[in-house]
Order: C-alpha cells, then structure tokens, then sequence
C-alpha cells in the first residue's frame, strides 16, 4: 500500500526539536525541572542506541543508520506525528502545572534501541553517549528480528510503540500481560484495554495508509472500514459472563476513533498553557492526551475513568462522549452492531 510522505527532513529536524513556546519559557522553574532539550545531543529529535557493555550506547551522530531512519523512516506521516506529540507533552508538562512521573525521559529526546527480541517499552535504562550517559524512566525497544529489514520492520512497529510510549508520559505504568498478548478474541483487564486500544488506533491508522492529520474528520474510516461483527469482542459462550464489564483493544480503539472523529478542536481557555504547544492540527490529539493526564490510577473500570476525565476537562462535550461510552460498551458486548 502507498505511504504519504511528511514534511521533508530538515523541515522536520526544525519541529523535532523541544517546542519550549514562549509561553513554556515564562514557566522558567518548571522548565528547570521538566526540561525542555535532550540531555543527549542529538541533531534529529530522537537518538539511536544499541546494546552495549553494561548499558546501551548511543550510536555517534554520523552512524549511516541515522541517514537511513531519516529517509526511510521518520518521514512516515503518522510516525512524524507521534514523534511531534511527545515533543508537544514535554513542552506541555513545563508550561503547567502538571506534574510528571516521567521527568527525566522528557528531558531528552525519545531513545530508540536496535535489539533483538520483543518490541516494547524498556523502563529504567541507562544509554552511554560519547562524553556523557543518561538514565531514562523509558526507552523504545525496537524488537528486531534476524534477517529482517530494520526501516520496514521499524515502519510498521513505531505507530503501537509510540503509543505505548505517549501513554507512559501521560503517566500509566504499562500493564501487566502487555507484552503476552498475542490476540484480542476476549476480554481483558481494563487497564489493558485501554493500552491497546491506544495502540490498535495508531497501527490501524498506518494499515489503512494515506494516513494525514489534516483531514480532519479521518478517523471514520476507522470504523466504517470494518464490519459491524468485529466489534464484538466478549465471550459470548461463558457461562456467567458479564457482557456489561468486557472491553477489548480492538472496541476502545474504535470508541477513541469515534470520539476523535466528532470531537471539536476547541478546548476551554484554562487549558491554554497545555494546548500551547501542540501544532494547531494537533488539538485533538492533545485533548485525548490532556484527559489520559488527567485520569485517576486504579479504581474503577479504566473506560469509566478515561470518561469520567475527558467530561471532567472538556464539559461541553461530556454528554457526547459519555454517550459513545455506553454505545461501545455495547458494541463490544455485542449487544448492538
């Protein structure tokens, strides 16, 4: 399928680089403690690493690969994207008041580690550069597997670890079972649902292709696309099995492709300092980030959380979005198409 090239690389090497607005900059003592720069150089916005003795190391600054990613790679434009919201929520924790469970993984830029083995989130990483080290509360494990195109497999991988990633700095420890799951036939734990349902709207976006942040209304395609059947994700054949509380990857994905779909790029003004650093085709994505922020940990069903925060932050749409809760909790019950 054809991919939509973005924004060329030295355009995009001027966006990768920590957007401190000068709304950030007035927020001088959150800046000091948030960061707003990579702690390892890097001329690119994000740093390559692979392993190494005793740690991971930095790849130099003119390691070919980087060449390579850069063409191959980082000019895909649902992974630009992604790349360019990390770099917004780091420019948005040093603008608010919001505190971050991350600090020092915003303070540099997103590390992206060629090794072997499975994809996923590596938490607590310590990554050599040439005259310095850093440690990082997560970094990216590309999961490359022998004998395969690193920039194809890298393409198809980074929409799902990006998003595994953008939830972390929203402050969620990755759920238990994360790295297991294998399928999405039953339900599981809400917490995960949640996570891959996050994951599952990035990889579906970069399967339909011709992905493009401004068009707006896009997301549909995410729902029209499949028929109504996939949806239903409860075990139907359970004895006792309550349909009510089954959520699945597959069904949030497609709620959160609902609700960006109708949701309005406006946000209340209180939220400003937030917004302010996000490109103006990104509200919507920094809303959905602004309520992951805002949700509460544990407790009840992580749905009911996402929607009792996305209300909370954004009234005037709480009706709405309490609606399409219910709706897809349904769906994924199978009750309705």
């Amino acid at each position: 399928m054809g991919r939509v090239h973005g924004p060329s690389v030295p355009t995009q090497r001027l966006k990768v680089h920590h957007r401190c607005s000068l709304l950030a900059l007035c927020a001088a003592v959150l800046i000091a403690m948030a960061g707003c720069g990579g702690t390892l150089p890097s001329s690119r916005g994000y740093v390559l690493a692979r392993p190494g003795d005793g740690a991971w190391e930095a790849l130099a600054g003119d390691d070919p690969l980087y060449a390579t990613f850069d063409s191959e790679v980082m000019t895909d434009p649902l992974i630009a994207h992604l790349m360019s919201l990390f770099d917004g929520i780091c420019g948005a924790y040093a603008a608010t008041s919001l505190s971050s469970e991350t600090p020092q993984t915003l303070r540099n830029y997103p590390i992206l580690v060629i090794s072997h083995g499975l994809g996923g989130l590596l938490r607590d990483v310590t990554v050599r550069g040439a005259d310095r080290q850093t440690r990082v509360e997560y970094a990216i494990a590309l999961g490359v597997e022998e004998g395969t195109d690193l920039t194809r497999q890298a393409r198809e991988a980074l929409p799902g670890l990006l998003a595994q990633f953008l939830l972390a700095m929203a402050g969620h420890a990755p759920p238990d079972g994360l790295v297991d799951v294998t399928g999405d036939q039953t339900c599981v734990p809400s917490d995960l649902a949640l996570w891959l349902g996050y994951m599952e709207l990035q990889e579906a976006r970069w399967a339909l292709g011709d992905w493009s942040i401004n068009e707006g209304r896009g997301d549909q395609r995410l729902t029209t696309a499949m028929d109504s059947g996939y949806w239903a994700c409860c075990p139907m054949d359970e004895a006792g099995a309550d349909t009510g509380s089954c959520l699945c990857g597959r069904g949030v994905a497609g709620f959160m492709a609902d609700l960006m779909a109708e949701m309005p790029a406006a946000y209340p003004q209180k939220y400003m300092l937030w917004f302010a650093n996000y490109e103006a085709a990104e509200a919507r994505e920094a809303k959905l980030l602004l309520a992951f922020v805002r949700m509460g940990r544990g407790g009840e069903d992580a749905l009911d959380r996402f929607v009792a925060s996305y209300a909370d932050t954004f009234p005037a749409e709480a009706e709405r979005v309490r609606e399409l809760g219910h709706t897809w909790r349904a769906r994924m019950a199978g009750i309705i198409p």
